[in-house]
């Protein structure tokens, strides 16, 4: 009996990053450009019956208000930035964070699946921290997955992101919640911040292995000097953008538009990351939708 469960567990460890986000992060809608009408009216019809009209008429404005400010100068950088944490505390707060937007629950669940497959590669263990971590649901699906996770640090600046990032840790089963005990903390605080930092440090003296920056509303040359400041002398800094390819209407085939793209931004990362210290690779570009899922990887050279 005892050799069975362990060779349940076993099996179960060795299961595909595939396999496990088909039962930790299952696709509720398919969101692509062939998706077509049959598939936004199911969406449509699923959101009128979880959540009232009047939640649904102030998520239509909200979401008005955010693009609007998005398309606007780059001086207004801190009216978005504004706009979007606003927007993000409604979400959470309304339960809406999983079904606002099909797509940005795809991509979301994507970008874990490319970096489970990367975080498989490493040899050593490691502690994580994700800064803006959100819902939490990519540092839990880390943790879930692979054992090399020692100890992961969700940090996010809304008090709405740190619940709902509890209220996921609270769904999974009381065994893996077992497997996960001391292995995961949620931080509130602005990781910008000197007094969110010196928080951190309490806890990690030496700062983390790998830290990690899934879509910040940052920019890059503001957002490297503070991963460094979070990441061990040997660390590594993982970052998730996304590219937005909706205006290119003339690419040529798929194989030379995905080497052409790689190309500009691993240019723009190397740049902006010798401006810092840090040397870029590229770890994955995927083309989804209107966008492409850029991760990158970035060690400290000096």
């Amino acid at each position: 009996m005892v050799l069975n469960n362990l060779m349940a567990k076993m099996i179960t460890k060795k299961r595909s990053v595939d396999d496990f986000l088909e039962e930790y992060w299952p696709v509720r809608f398919k969101w692509n450009p062939n998706c077509g009408p049959d598939e936004e009216e199911r969406y449509r019809t699923f959101m009128e019956s979880k959540f009232s009209r009047e939640i649904l008429s102030e998520l239509k404005l909200k979401r008005e208000e955010y693009n609007e400010i998005l398309s606007r100068r780059f001086s207004e950088n801190i009216l978005s930035k504004k706009k979007h944490l606003e927007f993000m505390d409604f979400v959470y707060k309304t339960g809406l964070y999983e079904h606002v937007s099909p797509y940005d629950n795809f991509k979301s669940r994507e970008t874990l699946r490319i970096l489970l497959n990367y975080f498989d590669t490493f040899e050593e263990p490691f502690t994580l921290a994700d800064l803006g971590c959100g819902h939490g649901k990519i540092a839990l699906g880390l943790l879930l997955y692979s054992d090399k996770v020692k100890k992961a640090y969700g940090i996010d600046i809304l008090p709405s992101a740190i619940q709902v990032s509890d209220l996921e840790l609270s769904r999974i089963s009381e065994e893996n919640q077992k497997d996960l005990d001391g292995r995961i903390e949620f931080i509130e605080g602005d990781y910008h911040s000197e007094e969110l930092l010196e928080e951190f440090k309490k806890h990690e003296p030496n700062g983390a292995d790998i830290v990690l920056a899934a879509y910040p509303q940052t920019y890059l040359n503001f957002l490297l000097p503070t991963m460094k400041n979070y990441t061990n002398k040997n660390g590594r800094l993982i970052t998730v953008f996304p590219e937005d390819i909706s205006e290119i209407h003339d690419a040529p085939s798929p194989s030379e538009f995905l080497k052409g793209m790689e190309e500009i931004v691993l240019n723009y990362y190397r740049e902006r990351g010798n401006e810092h210290g840090l040397d870029f690779n590229l770890v994955e570009l995927v083309p989804l939708y209107n966008e492409a899922i850029v991760v990158f990887e970035g060690s400290i050279n000096y």
